[in-house]
């Protein structure tokens, strides 16, 4: 938790000190703490799919697009590579293999229920202080006579917006378990940062992908709680339609319906594949609870 926290707070470093500290920490807890549940095999082939494509940006190009065309005529060379700068398009792709793998990892821990709530309750007051941090850091630069460009510590307001809202989801469901359990001291903790999260994702951010995104996680947690089918499809409807058109608009700008635009969309396909798999295991959920 405490790197989460470090990682968010100094997004704004160089890129090479964020990022090799992060993952320096996460290999450190790595050692001491390995896997100790056995993931699905569809989530390897996944993750090497995902690792396999990525290097697809290595291959030649076939026909340059329109940006990159211009580019040639003011006289910058882009290479005969998908990717215009190779270095950093390794260095990028290593990095998000090596989160991926930070991922599988954590997936792969197992703790108690009651441990679970422990870390439910930690990670939503890290984004809680996260919150109240970029508040105060929009006000001292209003102080100082100055505008943040983006409000957080992230250079892109979609990533503080999703950070925001994983942090409000989270605290809600805390909220919650504690009035389900009468436990007061994690009503208090859990009520302080839903409000303090919501108000982050909502109102200081500019981003829509953090409402959206606190909108779908209300709606699928709630589904789970009053045992509503309709309310868990009309939320994965909606999260898979934002993904979709974002895809579409994103991929289509930037490859202009080339090879890894095909390529991508079959990983996306791979993906809606898993979120239909785990969607019926809610359902199936549900309906026992109904019959109990």
């Amino acid at each position: 938790m405490l790197t989460i926290f470090l990682g968010v707070l100094t997004a704004g470093m160089s890129w090479e000190l964020n990022h090799g500290l992060m993952l320096a920490l996460a290999g450190g807890l790595m050692l001491l703490s390995p896997p100790v549940a056995k993931l699905p095999t569809s989530w390897w082939w996944l993750a090497g799919a995902f690792a396999i494509f990525g290097c697809l940006v290595f291959l030649p190009v076939g026909g340059l697009p329109f940006w990159r065309e211009e580019l040639e005529k003011a006289g910058l060379a882009t290479g005969h590579l998908r990717a215009v700068q190779v270095r950093l398009a390794g260095e990028t792709l290593l990095l998000w293999v090596a989160t991926l793998g930070v991922g599988l990892w954590i997936v792969g821990q197992r703790t108690s229920d009651e441990g679970l709530k422990v870390w439910a309750l930690g990670f939503a007051l890290v984004v809680a202080a996260y919150t109240l941090a970029s508040i105060g850091k929009s006000e001292l630069a209003q102080d100082l006579g100055g505008k943040p460009e983006v409000f957080g510590f992230f250079p892109n307001r979609n990533h503080t917006a999703t950070f925001l809202a994983m942090g409000a989801m989270v605290s809600i469901a805390v909220l919650a378990q504690a009035i389900r359990d009468k436990r007061w001291w994690g009503l208090g903790f859990g009520a302080a940062a839903t409000g303090v999260c919501l108000w982050g994702a909502l109102i200081e951010s500019e981003s829509r992908a953090g409402l959206l995104l606190v909108v779908v996680g209300v709606l699928i947690y709630y589904s789970t709680r009053v045992n509503s089918v309709l309310l868990l499809n009309l939320a994965i409807a909606g999260f898979g339609l934002q993904v979709t058109t974002r895809y579409f608009d994103i991929f289509w700008d930037l490859l202009s319906g080339s090879l890894l635009f095909i390529v991508t969309g079959i990983v996306l396909f791979g993906g809606g594949l898993l979120l239909e798999v785990n969607r019926r295991k809610v359902i199936q959920h549900i309906q026992r609870e109904e019959r109990q």
